[in-house]
């Protein structure tokens, strides 16, 4: 893969009703493998990706593809294929490491879902802001923790836990935050804009 092509899937992962309407695991495949055939398969990322699913996770490539991997990935870990699909793309690109520009597309989102983490609520902090947080949140790996202060690292862990657990919502109002997730959030404004 090419930078071009990690820079697109990375906007395409952080972003991706700005490319596919709806977002379905159908739409996914018909993006990439459009976007393969028109760089005339030089974006050898859907082998790639492949890799890591037959490698990392032990699915193997069977009749259904890499959509039907995705599937018995996600039945397993009990996410939905829209996040396994984020979160393995954001390892196929980041296998070599960490690069700036990449770095400062996915930092910007996580912060613009830190940013909606609001005690008056925000319309955006529902399931989809969830979903959208467990794509973009990848805690064991080495790259990922490197992106953020000691600080900000532990508190996005913390945050990662309650989410992980359900606990998104104040119960009396479904786009008001958590109390646990509104006082991290508190915490790491301060380490952040401090």
């Amino acid at each position: 893969m090419t930078k071009k092509d990690k820079l697109l899937l990375i906007h395409f992962v952080t972003r991706t009703g700005m490319y596919i309407n709806p977002i379905d695991i159908n739409n996914v495949h018909s993006f990439i493998t459009g976007y393969t055939i028109a760089r005339k398969n030089k974006c050898n990322f859907i082998n790639s990706f492949k890799k890591i699913l037959s490698t990392k996770y032990r699915m193997k490539y069977l009749s259904d593809g890499w959509i039907g991997q995705i599937n018995r990935v996600s039945k397993k870990q009990s996410i939905s294929n829209i996040v396994t699909f984020k979160k393995i793309t954001l390892e196929t690109i980041f296998i070599d490491g960490l690069d700036k520009e990449m770095e400062k597309i996915l930092k910007s989102r996580i912060l613009d879902l830190i940013n909606k983490i609001d005690r008056a609520g925000h319309p955006w902090y529902k399931e989809t802001w969830k979903d959208d947080w467990l794509s973009l949140i990848l805690i064991n790996k080495n790259w990922f923790k490197q992106m953020w202060s000691d600080e900000e690292f532990e508190i996005i862990k913390l945050i990662d836990k309650e989410v992980t657990s359900g606990n998104i919502t104040n119960i009396y109002k479904t786009i008001v935050p958590s109390d646990a997730i509104l006082n991290l959030k508190e915490q790491f404004d301060k380490i952040t804009f401090n």
